[in-house]
Order: structure tokens, then C-alpha cells, then sequence
């Protein structure tokens, strides 16, 4: 193929040099912190979500998840952090914690190529090629390049899907989010659902029982005074 401007010949360059040809390092070193110290972990999980467009649960599992593969070292041990939200969504609760066992048990191995762990005998060059694009695309999102950077992901995601070749980019922005958000509210739903059975047959149960106690031992301190 041929430049219709110049005539000149064009060449087939492969998506780590196409990035490579637009790096913006002055964008870069002021968004990811590099003048202004470092951004905190929950706000790149923030801003990853936000600028996706997506802040369904499965997206926000799906980052952490991924980003704890990422490196020879864990960060933590469950995938996604615990904190007080996790009484008002029990199932995602128990999930991760089914979801982060089978992590350790499974993500033994490590592959420096990508920096990335994997399963043991289940890592070849295409999964390595899809982390590291993985990996590249969040970097660009929190220091910024993604403005420059991502079309040439969609092309190249185009590209992989006519060949059936799975996507990084694709999976990051081409999600069914009606579908997550579905799941989202049936879960919090489920979790209402239970701590008002709790309150209402169980709790409110036991609260009539202590104060008929309550009552009792009144009048019967009340009774013996009188006598």
C-alpha cells in the first residue's frame, strides 16, 4: 500500500510500535503524579470506571481481579477490598470470597514477559499479548495517553475481532452493561430483602420478648415493695 499524499510506501507496524509512535510524556507525567505524588489505588479504580463509562460490580470485580494478577507479587489478599459496603451486597461478598481462594489455589505461576500471574500450563503467547494490552490500556487511562492512544486500540481491536482474536479493548468497553446493572440492583435488592428479615422476624421477635421480661420483673419488684 502506498501514501495517496506522499506515494510513499506504507508499513504494517504492530500495536507496541504504533503506541510507542504516540507517546505524549508531558501529559503523562503530570496526570499520573509524578510532580504531585502518587494517585491512591481507589482513585485509579475510580477513574478507571469513570472514564469506561461503566461502574457496574462486574467491572469493578473484573478490574481489581485483573489487577492483582498483575506483577510476582499480591497486594492484598482478597480481590476486591473489604469495607463496610459489603453489608449491603452480601452476594458479591460471599462471591469474592469463594472467588479469591480459587485465585490463590489456581494463579501459581508467574510470566515476566507480561508481568503478570497466570495458571499453571494455560499460558501462551496470545494470552501474554492480550495482558499486556490489558495492562497498557490502564496505564494510558490514569496518566492521560488514552486520548491520543485510543483509536489506534479500536482499530487494532477491529483488526483482532475478523480474526476471532480475543480483545483487551473490546472487553474493557465493548460490555453488556444493562445486563451487570440487572445483576447490580438484584443483588443489593437481595441484601435489603435479608436485613429486613433479620429486623422484622428475628429481631423484633426478641425485642418483645426482652421487654415482656423487662415488664415482668418490674411488677414483680413492684409487688414486693408494696408488700
Amino acid at each position: 500500500m502506498q501514501c495517496q499524499k506522499c506515494d510513499g510506501k506504507l508499513l504494517d507496524i504492530s500495536l507496541p510500535q504504533a503506541l510507542k509512535l504516540s507517546e505524549h510524556k508531558s501529559v503523562r507525567d503530570n496526570i499520573s503524579g509524578k510532580y504531585h505524588g502518587q494517585i491512591s489505588d481507589s482513585h485509579k479504580q475510580y477513574h478507571l470506571r469513570s472514564y469506561i463509562g461503566n461502574r457496574s460490580l462486574f467491572l469493578d470485580f473484573d478490574l481489581h481481579r485483573n489487577r492483582l494478577k498483575h506483577g510476582p507479587r499480591l497486594k492484598r489478599f482478597f480481590i476486591a477490598p473489604l469495607n463496610f459496603t459489603v453489608f449491603f451486597n452480601l452476594p458479591w461478598f460471599f462471591f469474592n470470597v469463594v472467588a479469591t481462594n480459587l485465585f490463590h489455589m489456581n494463579y501459581t505461576c508467574y510470566c515476566s514477559r507480561c508481568n503478570t500471574k497466570y495458571v499453571k500450563n494455560s499460558h501462551n503467547k496470545e494470552e501474554c499479548d492480550y495482558n499486556i494490552e490489558y495492562f497498557q490500556i490502564l496505564d494510558d487511562i490514569i496518566n492521560g495517553s488514552i486520548v491520543y492512544r485510543k483509536k489506534i486500540y479500536d482499530k487494532f481491536a477491529n483488526e483482532k475481532r475478523l480474526k476471532n482474536i480475543r480483545c483487551a479493548f473490546n472487553d474493557l468497553y465493548k460490555r453488556n452493561i444493562r445486563w451487570e446493572a440487572f445483576w447490580d440492583i438484584l443483588s443489593i435488592g437481595l441484601s435489603i430483602f435479608f436485613w429486613l428479615y433479620i429486623a422484622v422476624f428475628i429481631s423484633y421477635p426478641m425485642i418483645q420478648i426482652l421487654i415482656q421480661k423487662i415488664s415482668q420483673i418490674e411488677a414483680y419488684e413492684f409487688s414486693i415493695a408494696t408488700f
